[in-house]
């Protein structure tokens, strides 16, 4: 027997805030935490989120690119270059079907990944990203945007002599 429609009503779109929201929070702590050396703990808040399908017109994508982004930037600060790259692959097709193929979070996505690339010796590869992705966010946000004067700084780091410092969770852009 099934219950009535007062009872039990059809599931609407209000009932998937909450959800969303829960995520939200679990993903800002699983950030707190890498950030603050607590590896473990980030990846268990953050792996299930990162582990769901991305959908088109799905409110929930976005944070699915957001948890990737957070796993590729753990992997490279441990060191695992390639799956670093790959996992940033991954939230930038996220991000894809979320907002589509000119949106600046996308950008950011590219960059993210032409960071990994350039950490792995790839300079080549980072490069052929990282410029259509920089005037992408230029012509978004303007010259003079905190995400374009971050990256300036970073680029100026890569490029000085001597030895680059690690990349921090704080350093991608999320």
């Amino acid at each position: 027997m099934r219950p009535c429609a007062r009872c039990w009503p059809a599931p609407t779109s209000r009932d998937r805030v909450a959800p969303d929201l829960l995520a939200q929070v679990q993903l800002t702590q699983a950030e707190i935490d890498a950030q603050e050396g607590r590896v473990a703990e980030a990846l268990r808040r953050a792996g299930g989120i990162a582990s769901e399908p991305a959908r088109p017109n799905d409110s929930r994508t976005a944070l699915v690119a957001r948890a990737r982004t957070l796993l590729a930037a753990i992997a490279l600060g441990e060191g695992h270059i390639d799956d670093a790259v790959a996992a940033f692959a991954e939230a930038e097709s996220a991000l894809a079907v979320a907002f589509g193929a000119s949106h600046p979070a996308l950008a950011r996505a590219r960059l993210n990944r032409a960071l990994a690339l350039a950490r792995a010796g790839r300079a080549a590869e980072a490069a052929a990203l990282a410029e259509p992705a920089m005037g992408g966010l230029e012509a978004a946000y303007g010259s003079d945007s905190p995400t374009l004067l971050r990256l300036e700084r970073l680029q100026a780091a890569a490029s000085s002599a001597g030895p680059r410092p690690p990349l921090g969770v704080a350093d991608f852009l999320l």
